[in-house]
């Protein structure tokens, strides 16, 4: 464990160098993702790094999708956050937000489910994305997903091959190849990882993104193409509070009409700027086709 700890330590005084400030958040584009999660407030009063983040991100014209992929609190009896989440959020340009449940909302589910999201295990459709949401179902470290849920992904992925498919968790899968994968960090895993990378190696997911580690985005691995696990993308979120080693960070993630070419930005939004040399371009496996102002459509797991 102090290995790893003087590892990161040491990654980090190396890679800060290569972070690069002054970019602004592009508005010349076709469809934008705005991806974050682990907001959770240690002293559990005020969501005082979130605000920061969505007065940063308030100055882009336009966001279609907001993903807060789990972690909105830290702790119990906390539904003055969840207020005040909903309160913040307006802030920001974006008509569509889609949330899931990360282990700390189930130690209050109920106040979740009640103000926030209704919903666990959901689809989404934009274009010829489909956007699959799964929550945590415990309060444990590891991600656990009963397999019914397990089913009712699986089914989806293999009937909508023509779409891009896009997976939202809160942890990652245990051989996803990011950072903590490679580091066996296995509390940040989803508990039975296999069933899901058996389907990976035989149908297309183009895009699977997850939160839970608070890994800062200047260290590496932190958005990985995995070709062992069918060419899927994944990408992690950070933590969208100030850590010890990281500042307020998120993921925009970009789609061109008509273009097979998806790109990630990683955004520190303490200091207002991209980490420019963890910006990557990756290939789908087809073009993304969108007609401006069309349907968001949502479909709840039956």
């Amino acid at each position: 464990m102090k290995k790893r700890f003087l590892f990161f330590i040491a990654l980090s005084t190396l890679l800060l160098s290569c972070s690069t400030a002054g970019q602004s958040l592009s508005t010349e584009v076709d469809f934008i993702i705005w991806s974050h999660s682990d907001i959770q407030p240690k002293d559990n009063k005020t969501l005082r790094d979130f605000k920061i983040a969505v007065d940063d991100m308030s100055q882009l014209e336009r966001i279609d999708i907001s993903i807060t992929a789990g972690d909105i609190v830290e702790k119990s009896r906390s539904e003055h956050l969840y207020r005040e989440y909903l309160e913040l959020r307006k802030k920001v340009n974006c008509l569509n937000w889609f949330e899931i449940a990360g282990n700390h909302e189930w130690r209050d589910i109920e106040t979740y489910t009640r103000l926030v999201n209704p919903k666990l295990h959901y689809s989404v459709t934009a274009g010829n994305i489909l956007l699959l949401f799964i929550s945590n179902s415990a309060s444990g470290r590891m991600t656990e997903i009963p397999d019914n849920v397990f089913q009712w992904w699986e089914q989806n992925v293999i009937e909508n091959q023509d779409k891009i498919i896009i997976t939202v968790t809160h942890g990652s899968l245990k051989n996803s190849g990011l950072l903590q994968s490679r580091a066996n960090i296995e509390r940040q895993f989803i508990k039975n990882s296999e069933r899901f990378e058996s389907v990976l190696k035989k149908y297309k997911v183009d895009i699977w993104i997850s939160g839970h580690s608070h890994i800062p985005g200047y260290l590496p691995f932190t958005d990985y193409k995995n070709e062992d696990l069918g060419g899927t993308i994944f990408i992690d979120n950070g933590a969208i509070r100030e850590d010890l080693f990281s500042n307020i960070e998120s993921r925009v993630i970009i789609f061109k009409k008509d273009s097979d070419i998806v790109t990630i930005k990683h955004r520190d939004h303490k200091e207002k700027k991209y980490i420019t040399s963890f910006e990557k371009e990756y290939r789908l496996s087809k073009k993304f086709h969108y007609e401006k102002d069309s349907e968001i459509k949502l479909q709840a797991m039956p």
